[in-house]
């Protein structure tokens, strides 16, 4: 069974939930982040992650704005922000960490909503 937290958007401050699952793996392969699709929530995938936890990974998935968890009243139902996603997604993974440490070395981290592809994430950084 997973384990489910609360992650706040700096976006606007909404409370989103995320559940993890493989905390108790003391050396994982990896970690696999699910962005769930419009009309689902992060526990539909519960039979992959324990799959991928099986082969040694960490599973965390976020339920965005109206979906599963993080729906906080029924006028929320099936809210979607397309940015607002991408954006909380990019914080809560670690890419935006990732994006200010690849500035501070002289290089950059974009992560971009690309319809229909999903999220893109260019980094570059200087070598010498």
């Amino acid at each position: 069974m997973p384990t489910t937290a609360t992650f706040v958007s700096p976006t606007d401050g909404t409370a989103l939930a995320i559940r993890t699952w493989g905390e108790e793996l003391s050396a994982p392969r990896g970690v696999v982040q699910i962005a769930h699709g419009i009309a689902e929530h992060g526990q539909r995938y519960d039979r992959l992650a324990r799959a991928l936890v099986g082969a040694g990974y960490v599973v965390r998935a976020v339920d965005h704005r109206g979906h599963g968890v993080s729906v906080a009243s029924a006028d929320q139902l099936g809210h979607f922000d397309f940015e607002a996603l991408v954006a909380d997604v990019a914080v809560e993974s670690g890419l935006a960490n990732m994006r200010h440490r690849a500035e501070a070395h002289g290089g950059r981290c974009t992560v971009k909503a690309a319809k229909p592809k999903g999220t893109v994430v260019e980094w570059a950084v200087p070598l010498g």
